[in-house]
């Protein structure tokens, strides 16, 4: 496969692609209108999908937000239009330039704020968690208001969101996340993705593997974490200034402040310790944590179709497949796996599996999910995503890589006889090699 790059380009692109990337980029140039000299883009549907188009077939080196590059990448096509240019290396080149003096600006550090409904008392002798490579800093209202600029948060929840000022505040304390990075929206990722890591590691060990269910009040699934997510997160910039916020859309309407006790905390640390990073991105730590990351979004929805898919993704992705998209990759497979994972052959669970499984496609393909119908679904996919949860943790101990646990699977899964026959294969082949050897 040739791609278009050199040592010193950012942009990339494969030359099978270039086609559709010049057809493409004709088409947005001619929704971009030049008035008195200026470009003028009427918002639409079309608008947005061209852009969309580029943005999945241009690769930008270190640019890993998709909004952030679709940014660069439709600033770079209002400046070819007002050269009337539209040869592709004409706009290679302009986005280039597009992108040094993006990277010349620099890197900034910003200042996250993520509130968590935890007295302060619990943690009075805690300075921070450290999640990943993200340290979370404990802080107190009261100290984050002599550096940072509060009241305007404070203001701009109240007039744009409609928000009581204190709602947020009273069963709160702040944690404190600095990151530095080209880019705010990658950045505030990487923080809500640890915010998200803490708040499962105090969650799961008090509700999984204790049969509790969502709750059917107000036909929607409310959350069970006695800790969720907060309103709002506010966002500074080094300089202490206030920048903005980030919004949940559907907050809970009471949130009540969890005392933690001396040995919840100690657990915290440990739970901490199951979750990898980037750099392990081949261990099973790491697959633990993304399944982590798409538990705790399913049971903070507060939509029961997207709560069950996101389950379902779990299954998946506990499943295993490292071959990715190369192999084909059935129901069938995920339903073994999920039985092998559990350590039962009860053909109970693989029936279970297959219902979710046909819901599933209901849900994705037709759209249908009714909640009345389905909550049993949901409910019995939970406690088994949370059982598959602490098998693989406790798994992870004799298959910490991808491929010890690809062959884990492999095997747990053949019949003993099979087994014993691939035994004394791999008996045989060690001892020609030990011949063999000098």
């Amino acid at each position: 496969m040739k791609s278009r790059e050199n040592n010193q380009q950012r942009v990339i692109w494969n030359e099978k692609e270039e086609k559709i990337i010049l057809r493409t980029l004709i088409r947005l140039m001619e929704l971009i209108e030049i008035v008195d000299g200026e470009p003028r883009s009427p918002e639409s549907y079309n608008l947005r999908g061209n852009i969309a188009i580029l943005g999945h077939f241009i690769e930008i080196k270190n640019i890993r937000s998709d909004d952030l590059k679709k940014q660069l990448i439709f600033s770079s096509v209002i400046e070819l239009r007002k050269t009337n240019k539209r040869d592709l290396l004409s706009f290679r080149n302009i986005l280039e330039n597009g992108v040094d003096k993006f990277f010349k600006i620099g890197r900034k550090k910003r200042t996250f704020i993520f509130p968590i409904n935890i007295t302060q008392e619990s943690l009075k002798y805690k300075r921070w968690f450290k999640v990943e490579d993200i340290k979370l800093k404990i802080q107190s209202w009261t100290k984050l208001e002599k550096k940072l600029d509060i009241a305007k948060w404070k203001d701009d929840v109240t007039i744009n969101y409609s928000q009581d000022k204190e709602f947020w505040l009273d069963p709160f304390i702040p944690l404190e996340i600095e990151i530095e990075s080209y880019d705010i929206q990658w950045a505030f990722r990487k923080a809500e993705e640890a915010y998200v890591l803490l708040r499962t590691a105090i969650n799961f060990p008090r509700i999984g593997m204790r049969g509790q269910m969502f709750s059917f009040e107000v036909g929607r699934p409310d959350s069970l974490f006695p800790i969720p997510p907060a309103p709002s997160f506010g966002v500074y910039d080094e300089n202490g200034n206030y920048q903005g916020l980030y919004f949940n859309e559907f907050p809970e309407e009471n949130y009540e402040s969890v005392e933690l006790k001396e040995e919840e905390i100690r657990n915290i640390k440990i739970f901490l310790k199951y979750f990898g990073n980037e750099a392990g991105r081949n261990t099973t730590k790491n697959l633990i944590t993304r399944a982590f990351k798409r538990y705790t979004v399913a049971l903070d929805s507060t939509d029961w179709g997207k709560a069950f898919l996101n389950l379902w993704q779990v299954c998946e992705l506990l499943a295993f497949n490292p071959r990715g998209k190369e192999v084909f990759y059935t129901h069938k497979d995920v339903r073994k796996r999920v039985r092998t994972l559990l350590k039962q052959n009860d053909i109970f669970i693989s029936d279970m599996l297959l219902v979710a499984y046909e819901k599933r496609n209901h849900l994705v393909h037709r759209g249908e999910f009714i909640d009345k119908e389905n909550r049993d679904t949901v409910q019995n996919l939970k406690i088994l995503v949370e059982n598959m949860l602490f098998y693989l943790i406790d798994l992870e101990k004799d298959c910490p890589t991808w491929e010890s646990l690809e062959i884990y699977y492999i095997n747990a899964i053949a019949t003993s006889k099979v087994i014993k026959e691939r035994k004394r294969v791999l008996e045989k082949i060690e001892k020609r090699r030990k011949v063999s050897s000098p």
